[in-house]
């Protein structure tokens, strides 16, 4: 409750007695614990149920649906554990992580719970999606494989057409 200093000394200076000013100060009290009590239930049952929905195991934090197909299944039991162990922002990480695999699932599972095992989880799998040996992008590293090829090749000039060669 809040007390407007100048509005009660205005009161005193008008001769209000001691009284009148304990009236007043209990009717703003009244309606201040009414508004107060009015909103508590409300709020206790949000926090009954946020504190249920946070301790409660549901099929959402298991991944497991009981109609879906394995990649639905395998998909959302992926991004169920990422949750648990990266933390509840990390959708968009694990969908830039199954692309980096070209969705291979299995392979995305691996450095997620690879990373579940580290001190920063979201920085190893964002350093994981840099490297391009091994667990890279397998595309990206056969392109750069072919261009390496490429540019080691020598020619010769019995190799090309004579045609060409002009």
């Amino acid at each position: 409750m809040k007390i407007d200093f100048d509005m009660l000394e205005k009161q005193v200076a008008a001769g209000m007695p001691a009284k009148a000013l304990l009236i007043y100060f209990r009717t703003q009290f009244d309606e201040h614990e009414a508004a107060r009590v009015k909103k508590r239930p409300a709020d206790a049952k949000r926090t009954r149920a946020r504190r249920q929905r946070d301790t409660s195991v549901t099929e959402a934090d298991t991944g497991v649906t009981p109609t879906g197909t394995p990649s639905e299944t395998a998909e959302q039991e992926l991004f169920a554990v990422a949750k648990r162990g990266i933390g509840k922002r990390c959708g968009g990480l694990v969908s830039s992580l199954i692309r980096h695999h070209n969705y291979d699932l299995a392979a995305a599972r691996r450095v997620v719970d690879i990373a579940i095992t580290k001190s920063d989880p979201r920085e190893y799998v964002v350093a994981s999606m840099r490297t391009q040996n091994g667990a890279g992008n397998s595309v990206m590293a056969a392109a750069d494989r072919l261009l390496a090829r490429a540019e080691s090749f020598e020619f010769q000039e019995s190799d090309c057409d004579p045609n060409l060669a002009r």
